[in-house]
């Protein structure tokens, strides 16, 4: 998996940077305000990336910080929406935006982005809703993901998961902790 790509960007289009990595130019996918704000760039740039794979292409996305990757991973978890539309998504809108527009369950605001009709943003908010209120920081949302992809490897559904995130107590601090109430929770 790729963390981040350091380079120098050769080219750009519509959603897309293309950026040397020395032996390698590699075309990333980035939010269109990214590429409105890097593609005339002359030093190198770090972004920070999401590679995605399906049957007949292989994908890199890229951020200019890890909120972004994470917003754009969260949003890319809920059912019917794929990274093209989280894409879109974060080309509207600062990540912070997004996340108070989730949190605040405004399905009208998230409906008016591109390739999100009003079923995805009703769909957005209910999955996300609940976690959203939970993430104050890049850690916070890091550690939460961490969580649900350590219960989903060991079968639990991601929509229980969910729910049972949301309510673990402010007081429980460690990851270990969490992971063992949540584990509690979900075979009760």
């Amino acid at each position: 998996m790729l963390h981040s790509v350091k380079g120098k960007i050769i080219g750009s289009g519509d959603k897309f940077l293309i950026v040397d990595v020395g032996p390698l130019a590699l075309k990333i996918f980035v939010p269109q305000k990214t590429v409105e704000k890097l593609a005339k760039k002359q030093d190198a740039v770090t972004l920070f990336t999401n590679l995605h794979i399906r049957e007949n292409e292989v994908s890199i996305y890229g951020f200019e910080n890890e909120r972004e990757l994470q917003l754009f991973s969260l949003l890319c978890s809920v059912n019917g929406i794929g990274p093209r539309s989280a894409l879109s998504i974060l080309s509207r809108h600062e990540s912070d935006t997004i996340f108070q527009a989730i949190a605040e369950g405004a399905i009208d605001f998230l409906s008016q982005m591109a390739s999100v009709g009003k079923k995805k943003a009703e769909r957005i908010v209910v999955e996300l809703k609940g976690i959203v209120p939970q993430i104050k920081s890049t850690e916070n949302l890091k550690e939460f993901l961490e969580l649900e992809a350590a219960l989903a490897n060991l079968g639990y559904h991601i929509r229980d998961i969910r729910n049972v995130l949301t309510k673990l107590p402010i007081s429980v601090k460690t990851f270990e902790e969490k992971l063992r109430l949540a584990l509690k929770m979900l075979s009760e």
